[in-house]
């Protein structure tokens, strides 16, 4: 997920944790300047999970809520089969 701050003060992202063990978030962890941009990157382990998905992800940051929710969605199929991720 890439993003921009579009504040007017620096961004700092504290936490980003998936809803399940099975989905992890990789965020920055230096602030981001007004107008910078930066990205986060969610895993999903598909692990014996065939079917379609939804996952979300918590980012808790110094924004005015606090707290704002990603999704990704998933079609896991088995290896011989094209999948499907989608961002929300």
């Amino acid at each position: 997920f890439k993003f921009t701050n579009t504040g007017e003060v620096d961004l700092l992202i504290t936490k980003a944790k998936g809803n399940c063990g099975c989905t992890v978030a990789d965020y920055p962890k230096n602030a981001i300047k007004p107008g910078q941009g930066g990205e986060i990157s969610v895993t999903f382990d598909t692990s014996g999970r065939m079917g379609t998905h939804k996952k979300s992800v918590f980012i808790t940051a110094n924004i005015e809520k606090k707290t704002k929710r990603i999704f990704i969605k998933a079609n896991v199929r088995p290896r011989n089969e094209a999948a499907t991720i989608n961002k929300q």
